[in-house]
């Protein structure tokens, strides 16, 4: 499901403002928490990924360091506020920090230290057999 502005997640939790950033592997948007009415930066994976014979294993994979780090969040520039699956899709849910540019996902999931290279696909997207991301294009 690719989000648009005034696309909601979480059963109107979550409104989508704009894309922030996107890549082969990933999507930053800009966002607010409809009933806080508090900007929040929303990230997930591309939607081409969903197309890859490992991509449950991704999304676990995803979901686990979202849970760690919620727990080493006073180390954390930027804090996790939720962390959730939907449509089969996660997601992860920041609060901004005034004083640093908005990460992209490839800079705090470390999938990376799973990576067994392969080529990378047509879409430029490589994922190894332990079922990380390898992104030929860049981010």
């Amino acid at each position: 499901m690719t989000l648009t502005a005034g696309s909601t997640l979480q059963n109107g939790k979550y409104v989508i403002g704009s894309t922030l950033h996107q890549s082969d592997f990933g999507v930053t948007y800009q966002a607010t928490h409809a009933y806080l009415q508090q900007p929040v930066i929303v990230q997930t994976f591309n939607e081409c990924l969903r197309d890859h014979s490992n991509f449950v294993q991704l999304c676990q994979l995803f979901l686990e360091e979202v849970r760690h780090r919620t727990s080493t969040n006073a180390t954390q520039v930027f804090k996790v506020l939720d962390g959730f699956e939907e449509a089969g899709m996660p997601y992860v849910v920041l609060q901004p920090n005034p004083d640093h540019a908005y990460p992209k996902l490839r800079d705090w999931l470390p999938l990376t230290r799973l990576i067994v290279k392969q080529p990378p696909s047509a879409n430029g997207v490589a994922v190894s057999q332990a079922g990380a991301v390898s992104n030929s294009g860049g981010e």
